[in-house]
């Protein structure tokens, strides 16, 4: 449970840090954060069981560069994780170390982008339950040994069915 809670307050520093990035670096995650929203298509059963799910998409260097294929938590829906891999030409093409200065020179490490969707309709109550559990699963089957850089959460709500807007 404790590396849970550190993943947790990893995710949060990630939303109040992300503010004090550069204006080159805002221009590089801008352009992968826009690609990446045009990009993917939620599919039809997921915004028709008004569910909400809480995963992590990982970006691998190994040996200093991008591994060939981005792996997933284990809670990543199937139907998702196909469309996101298709999309892979765009983490690929984004230069990382713009993003994250430190990343120069590491020939093992890991991006996370957190990656959240819920419905609109739900209250604050069922945000708060619903994310603490999704979180949770999220965390099963990730490796810890690596280093992690933590990218901001992409927010996706939703009002009905095919119906998503980006919210953060």
């Amino acid at each position: 449970m404790t590396m849970y809670k550190h993943m947790f307050i990893l995710t949060m520093l990630s939303l109040f840090l992300s503010q004090a990035v550069h204006a080159q670096e805002e221009t590089e995650i801008q352009h992968f954060r826009k690609s990446f929203w045009k990009g993917l298509s939620i599919p039809r059963e997921i915004s028709h069981s008004g569910e909400a799910n809480f995963f992590f998409i990982l970006i691998k260097i190994e040996d200093g560069k991008i591994a060939d294929t981005l792996s997933f938590s284990a809670n990543t829906p199937g139907t998702i994780k196909s469309r996101i891999q298709a999309l892979y030409p765009i983490f690929a093409g984004t230069r990382w170390e713009k993003v994250f200065p430190r990343i120069v020179g590491q020939k093992n490490a890991s991006i996370m982008l957190p990656l959240y969707y819920y419905p609109i309709s739900w209250s604050q109550q069922s945000h708060v339950s619903q994310f603490g559990s999704a979180l949770n699963k999220a965390f099963d089957g990730i490796d810890m040994s690596s280093g992690y850089f933590i990218l901001s959460p992409i927010v996706y709500e939703f009002s009905e069915p095919q119906k998503f807007r980006l919210k953060s």
